[in-house]
């Protein structure tokens, strides 16, 4: 009866789209679908979910037709748009669907396109892959049990589909580097043996590699969380991903000034010369801030730029852990400890007999 009125409510809109989402819970494979509409005040609501979903081509297109036929023949909604990963089996099958319905669009999700340009990027950029492998391994020793339980708490463990992760691990560490920097001078730290081998990589960690993340990926955490709020419309995709990009620049640190060039790039490619690039683009330009954009870009392109910044600001509120980070990178100490000081002591108390 809920999902009934709900139906209702969706109808009396203009258009709305439809998310679908693949996923697994332990061994079972399932598909859901959301409807919603940016431009209203209707939450997404839960519209099906497809268990044991073998994942090909026929059943999502099977499933594509059936949420079309439903919300078409009970509700007379129809389907403005899909919203679905980047997965080239996804795309196989909204190409089908979409041949019988050419005024439907269908566009990536923009989280996932960023994370394909960040996996991308960190192939091309040694440096920057080695920032994440310290960062990962770090993750990996202080969620273990033994660490977590003498923290209070482990860090976040490594999970690749989630979107700000390497953000998560980062800013854990940063927002934890006092009490970390204890248990690291403490007689407990002779129960890891873990770290007694990384320890290196793991002071790189807290003073470099760590506030280093959180600087450049700040911009692209609160992208995320824009990108997946309720009212975002495909006309905001373009100038908030420009959003993030201008705030990058402006706040990271400067060693990854040559990762964040190729990062550009690959972003560049998707905004620019793919046929949804083209698509979020013109519908911004549809807007008035984006007509205005899109007069000053050639010849004002500083102005330009400032105009997505202030329009469409993302770091618009205090940013505690990249000001943290941003002090343990300029200042190079933590509780009056340098990097050499630390393992310095780090080494007394390992040397030290029980």
């Amino acid at each position: 009866m809920h999902k009934d009125l709900w139906l209702k409510e969706f109808k009396k809109e203009e258009s709305v789209g439809v998310a679908i989402d693949a996923g697994k819970l332990g061994k079972r494979s399932y598909l859901t679908s959301s409807i919603m509409c940016a431009t209203s005040q209707l939450k997404p609501m839960p519209l099906e979910t497809f268990p044991n979903f073998t994942g090909t081509k026929v059943a999502y297109e099977h499933a594509l037709s059936h949420i079309t036929d439903f919300l078409k023949r009970f509700y007379q909604i129809d389907v403005a748009g899909f919203v679905a990963d980047n997965l080239r089996v996804q795309w196989s099958a909204l190409a089908s669907v979409l041949e019988n319905a050419p005024e439907h669009l269908a566009i990536p999700c923009g989280c996932h396109t960023f994370h394909l340009c960040l996996n991308d990027a960190r192939k091309l950029c040694p440096k920057f892959d080695k920032f994440c492998q310290n960062v990962e391994l770090f993750s990996k020793i202080f969620s273990s049990k033994p660490v977590a339980s003498r923290l209070g708490g482990g860090c976040p463990t490594v999970c690749l589909t989630r979107w700000t992760n390497l953000y998560d691990i980062a800013s854990w560490i940063v927002f934890h580097v006092e009490s970390i920097v204890d248990f690291l001078v403490s007689a407990d730290v002779r129960e890891v043996p873990e770290i007694h081998e990384h320890i290196e990589g793991i002071v790189k960690v807290l003073f470099v590699y760590a506030p280093s993340l959180v600087s450049f990926l700040t911009a692209f955490k609160l992208l995320s969380q824009k990108l997946e709020s309720d009212n975002i419309t495909i006309a905001q995709v373009f100038p908030y991903t420009l959003s993030a990009l201008i705030s990058t620049q402006e706040v990271m640190h400067q060693d990854l000034q040559p990762f964040y060039d190729i990062l550009k790039t690959q972003m560049d490619q998707r905004m620019y010369q793919t046929k949804h690039g083209y698509i979020q683009y013109a519908l911004f330009v549809f807007t008035y801030i984006g007509r205005e954009f899109h007069r000053m870009k050639n010849s004002q392109k500083r102005e330009a730029l400032e105009l997505i910044k202030t329009k469409y600001n993302l770091m618009h509120c205090e940013q505690d852990c990249l000001k943290k980070a941003n002090a343990i990178l300029n200042h190079q100490k933590i509780k009056n400890l340098t990097s050499a000081e630390l393992k310095r002591k780090f080494t007394d108390v390992i040397s030290k007999t029980t």
